[in-house]
């Protein structure tokens, strides 16, 4: 196992290219909800455009926590709103049940 102070906050090798990647994927998530809620006038999706922006920005403090292993406050806020962000996405399931 590697140590902590070998990976910054990690106690594992983070991938850089995987962080890379589900920014983009998430990028492009929330660009395809946000032209739905303009196109279709659906509002009662924001909280999905809420949790994919924190998606988004879960994997751009990532890359920046990988990359500088001293930027404490990027590591916070990605494992922050790494966690937070499912929980939008289970509300806005509990929100479209309920609707009429």
């Amino acid at each position: 196992m590697a140590s902590v102070l070998e990976h910054g906050f990690f106690y594992y090798n983070p991938s850089v290219a995987a962080a890379i990647v589900f920014a983009v994927i998430f990028a492009l998530l929330l660009g395809g909800h946000t032209w739905q809620i303009w196109k279709y006038k659906t509002t009662f999706m924001a909280t999905i455009i809420i949790a994919v922006t924190l998606e988004l920005l879960g994997y751009i403090t990532r890359i920046i926590s990988i990359k500088n292993s001293s930027a404490r406050w990027a590591n916070i806020l990605s494992q922050t709103t790494l966690v937070v962000a499912p929980a939008f996405l289970a509300a806005q399931g509990e929100q479209h049940r309920n609707a009429p």
